[in-house]
């Protein structure tokens, strides 16, 4: 069986940087921009406390002590052994990210739509920007189309919605995406900053968001369910 303090830190030093990088902000009272974060790694552990270095900007190298005893979180933790470490990290970490507005969740994924509704929407913007461009090209191409055609045979009421939806395709996108662009700012941008979503990541969120609307932060946040 590996030896539980070396399990302990090379599975945060791989796994669990950020963790770090919190505890350094936050335990140690050291502003993010003071110190290179990739630096962070776990130096030694014990029943006692915790050592941390870390890297400064100006390349002087620190160690940061923290003593379980003295490391404050919210669910009162207390280290006896090396196998009471993981509770206390884990509730150290909540503690540290909470402090700064952030999840001690990271996502850094981008999860694309998969559901009818969700992937309809992509068409009905197709169908948007089409009409926006000719009025009358969707109508010409269901036209020449034989399954179209017998469709609207059988559901004469579909052409009246398009005839409302050449009309008023222009006030439908404005408002659409209007209120998709509210909801960019106002949850998504909100939520991405939260779980610390890298920049690409985060123009893609924002992206679906445009198009699928309120059905993204939802997706966002059952990634963290």
């Amino acid at each position: 069986m590996s030896d539980p303090k070396q399990r302990i830190i090379s599975h945060m030093n791989k796994d669990h940087q950020l963790a770090l990088v919190d505890y350094v902000v936050i335990y140690g009272n050291v502003p993010l921009a003071s110190f290179v974060p990739s630096s962070v790694q776990i130096s030694d552990v014990n029943e006692s406390q915790l050592d941390i270095s870390y890297q400064k900007i100006d390349g002087e190298k620190k160690t940061l002590p923290i003593v379980w005893n003295h490391a404050v979180e919210r669910e009162g933790v207390a280290v006896h052994s090396l196998s009471d470490v993981k509770g206390k990290l884990v509730a150290m970490a909540k503690y540290a990210a909470d402090k700064q507005g952030y999840s001690h969740v990271q996502i850094k994924t981008v999860a694309y739509p998969r559901r009818p509704l969700e992937i309809g929407l992509y068409v009905f913007g197709a169908a948007i920007l089409a009409t926006l461009y000719d009025k009358h090209l969707l109508r010409r191409l269901a036209a020449n189309d034989r399954l179209f055609s017998a469709v609207a045979n059988y559901l004469p009421f579909l052409g009246k919605v398009h005839t409302v939806f050449e009309n008023h395709v222009k006030t439908i996108a404005v408002a659409m995406y209007g209120i998709h662009i509210v909801e960019i700012f106002t949850w998504t941008l909100p939520l991405a900053r939260k779980y610390r979503i890298p920049f690409p990541q985060r123009l893609g969120w924002a992206a679906m968001n445009f198009v699928e609307g309120f059905m993204v932060p939802r997706r966002l946040k059952s990634l963290v369910a």
